[in-house]
């Protein structure tokens, strides 16, 4: 009965053992498959991370390609305005239109009356240009010259209330 009694408990111990071996087994794996996902997480993040980086040094290239057009274009616009006369009269309206220069109107100047001048579409072209920022310019008198459609050119003006 003894030997009955250590045998079972052998028996027990060997179960137990056997058991004890089959978690371990089974918590290796799942430390093996916890590791593999982390693995998998990480290359997911690096992954991520690197199209992050890609993206912002696309962004960044472009934003400095667009820096550099506004800049240019600032450049030229500032350029341009410091080559235009900033008529303070008629005469010297119709000197410029003459020129086909593009001029700025003084803001004293609020009535421009240049019929009969014989300006053209070019000339046109000028004064609509002049009137785009124009904020005092109330009346404006083309009558008689050979102008085609000023209208459209002149969308922007909110000022001019007679043409």
């Amino acid at each position: 009965e003894r030997v009955a009694s250590l045998e079972k408990a052998l028996a027990e111990k060997a179960a137990s053992e056997k058991a004890n071996a089959e978690r371990v087994a089974s918590l290796e794996k799942a430390l093996a498959e916890k590791a593999a996902s982390e693995k998998a997480n990480a290359e997911r993040v690096a992954s991520l991370e690197k199209a992050f980086a890609e993206r912002t040094a696309e962004k960044i290239a472009m934003e400095k390609v667009l820096a550099e057009h506004v800049e240019r274009a600032l450049a030229e616009e500032l350029k341009r305005r410091a080559n235009l006369r900033v008529c303070k009269s008629e005469e010297q309206v119709k000197e410029e239109i003459r020129k086909n220069n593009h001029f700025l109107l003084a803001p004293e100047i609020t009535t421009l009356k240049l019929y009969n001048n014989n300006i053209g579409d070019s000339g046109a072209e000028c004064i609509a240009s002049s009137l785009k920022e124009n904020k005092t310019l109330t009346y404006l008198n083309l009558f008689a010259n050979k102008i085609g459609d000023i209208a459209s050119s002149l969308k922007e003006n909110k000022t001019l209330t007679s043409l």
